[in-house]
């Protein structure tokens, strides 16, 4: 399912487990640089799906770095309260302005992963985020209404954890692996044209089914 809008809402008011083995020894494979045979596959299989989530939100993580940035400068310049409320509440109508579709867009998967690297890059959780800009009521609503569809604000990033996702991002940093890390902006008729074509995906494949379910059926009579 796609991330409703209290996915978008989290990016705005701030502004695959790592583990294959359970019995390998990870720190001393990646210091030899090499990978048991018996998981090589499973390794590559995995590096790959997770690649394409990461060039899809390691652009936004990047981008809520800046804005949190461009916040403590801006508001550091600002002495009266009420002056940072209104910077803060103009700064969130440009980032709807530019990235709501492109978060409403986000799979609940690939929310989670933004989650974790936004952590990476600020330094905070999306929580901690929350409560210093938006306050501890608006972090503890937001957090509670998230959880709904299976969010933890307070997720972090633990680079030896998820030493997989830490590699994929090293290899961007790198250059040996291409990201734009320019943000994809979607409009709102792009967005709607792809949940209808992610809509249509998901009849026919269930449809598939049914048919399948059907011949399955017929064989045991």
């Amino acid at each position: 399912m796609k991330v409703t809008k209290l996915l978008y809402l989290l990016f705005i008011l701030f502004s695959y487990e790592a583990t294959l083995v359970a019995q390998i020894d990870t720190n001393t494979t990646k210091e030899q640089g090499l990978l048991p045979v018996h998981i090589d596959r499973r390794f590559h299989r995995k590096y790959k799906l997770l690649l394409e989530d990461v060039r899809k939100v390691y652009p936004l993580a990047l981008e809520a770095k800046q804005v949190i940035e461009e916040y403590e400068k801006e508001l550091q310049e600002i002495e009266k309260k009420r002056q940072q409320k209104k910077y803060l509440k103009k700064s969130e109508k440009e980032l709807k302005l530019n990235f709501e579709y492109t978060v409403k867009d986000l799979y609940v998967s690939e929310g989670r992963l933004l989650m974790k690297l936004i952590h990476r890059e600020t330094g905070m959780t999306v929580d901690e985020i929350l409560r210093k800009y938006k306050g501890n009521l608006s972090a503890s609503s937001t957090g509670a209404a998230l959880r709904l569809f299976g969010h933890d604000t307070k997720i972090t990033y633990d680079a030896e954890q998820e030493w997989i996702l830490e590699m994929i991002i090293q290899d961007i940093l790198s250059g040996r692996v291409a990201c734009d890390m320019t943000p994809k902006k979607l409009n709102k008729s792009q967005f709607k044209e792809g949940m209808k074509e992610y809509r249509d995906d998901r009849k026919e494949i269930n449809k598939k089914k049914r048919a399948y379910k059907k011949t399955q059926k017929k064989g045991q009579h």
